[in-house]
């Protein structure tokens, strides 16, 4: 999945010659993961920090890649672990309605890879579909911050059968060039 990742961001990135121009940010991330197995279900919210670079291809639509890491860790329901994101790594196609020159709402689909780690340092990953919603704010033309909705691909333990869905609410500030 990885492989798939770096050849989409090599595809994505060769459209940058009729770009408008470029964006970065950085996101606090309040991820909400559900690690459930076939009895039981238990939540940890761990935070993360991410990293966002993308590519205005038109005033409707860019192309983002995001890269996170763990800030904080979590328990899990009742068991004496700790549980938090090793890393995230995602391309996705960003969809935007304009509302005004200041203001618009945005869709984004695409992949990415997702892998967590708990207090005895056992892994769990997941590759695959991920989507979400949110809002952005321009305070000037070249700043800006939004809100959004994440919906990541779901991970599994490889010695245990335990599946982890995930969301996150990302606050994030943007810089455009």
């Amino acid at each position: 999945m990885k492989k798939l990742i770096a050849a989409s961001i090599l595809c994505l990135s060769s459209g940058a010659v009729s770009a408008q121009g470029f964006y970065a940010g950085v996101a606090y991330s309040m991820l909400d993961s559900e690690l459930s197995d076939y009895e039981q279900a238990h939540d940890s919210e761990p935070t993360a920090f991410n990293v966002i670079g993308g590519i205005s291809i038109s005033s409707n639509f860019s192309v983002e890649f995001v890269l996170g890491k763990g800030l904080s860790d979590d328990d899990v329901g009742p068991f004496d672990t700790r549980f938090e994101l090793d890393q995230l790594i995602g391309a996705y196609g960003v969809g935007i309605v304009p509302v005004s020159d200041r203001f618009n709402f945005f869709g984004k689909l695409g992949i990415a890879s997702i892998e967590f780690k708990d207090r005895n340092s056992d892994k769990s990953d997941g590759n695959g579909i991920s989507y979400g919603i949110g809002a952005e704010v321009r305070f000037t033309e070249q700043f800006g911050a939004s809100l959004e909705y994440v919906v990541y691909p779901d991970a599994e333990y490889d010695d245990y059968d335990v599946d982890i869905e995930t969301t996150a609410l990302n606050v994030r500030l943007n810089a455009y060039f």
